[in-house]
């Protein structure tokens, strides 16, 4: 779907881009035991979980005239849990 929006916008100056976050510490996992958020965490390269900020500052960069060169990208934010 990031593919072919970025593609329909193509010509108008509009870019598209999607960010597929890990496991970020959101009140969603306030219900999960500390062990299991342990292991949450083990499964991450980087071995902690994602926080908002993380998923914010990949988000103001694609929004940034920095990034206006690129689109039709899906960026993983998951501190390197699709490397593992």
């Amino acid at each position: 779907m990031t593919r072919q929006a970025a593609v329909e916008y193509a010509g108008t100056g509009v870019t598209v881009n999607a960010i597929a976050p890990g496991t970020i510490n959101t009140p969603i996992l306030q219900d999960i035991t500390p062990d299991m958020l342990d292991q949450f965490a083990a499964a991450h390269a980087i071995k902690r979980l994602g926080t908002p900020r993380d998923i914010g500052a990949m988000a103001a960069y694609l929004c940034s005239p920095e990034a206006d060169f690129i689109t039709g990208m899906t960026y993983p934010v998951d501190g390197g849990w699709s490397i593992v």
